[in-house]
């Protein structure tokens, strides 16, 4: 498609990722922690989100450099325009085109993504608690570009 969301809408702009191996140790944390009855159930709840948020116009530069650095350009575009091309892309011409386009694949959360855009809720998970059980969580850094490029490359893109 050679072009790139400049942003993913109002309501989903704050980047609150985290590597699965790191979400992992988190969760081991967690579930070692001392409770000290949080509920009537004694049920703890956390949200495994990065309480360091950024947003993706803040990596969406980064995105473009590394693409760059592969030979190919994107083009910064409105997220409705992104979608709209994404739904143009036409699946019955070539065989293998959800390896080209792996968003194809989450085309109804995208287009979700872009009809509520302006308008959808926009919230921050607590992670107050899980941060004050969690060593590796209440260390997280704030996903930046290096780790941005990072994934890309580890996802072959």
């Amino acid at each position: 498609m050679g072009r790139i969301p400049s942003t993913l809408g109002d309501a989903h702009d704050a980047v609150d990722w985290i590597p699965v191996d790191v979400a992992a140790q988190v969760m081991v944390e967690l579930s070692f922690a001392h409770r000290d009855h949080e509920s009537p159930a004694n049920v703890a709840c956390f949200n495994i989100v990065n309480p360091k948020t950024t947003s993706w116009r803040d990596l969406v530069g980064s995105v473009q450099d590394y693409y760059k650095s592969q030979g190919k350009s994107l083009e910064l575009v409105p997220l409705d325009d992104w979608v709209d091309r994404l739904e143009r892309v036409d699946v019955t011409k070539e065989q293998n085109v959800a390896q080209r386009f792996p968003a194809l694949k989450l085309g109804d959360f995208f287009r979700g993504m872009s009809d509520h855009g302006s308008g959808g809720m926009s919230f921050a998970f607590e992670t107050e608690l899980a941060a004050k059980r969690s060593p590796t969580m209440s260390q997280l850094a704030a996903v930046d570009g290096r780790l941005m490029k990072k994934w890309l490359a580890d996802w072959g893109f």
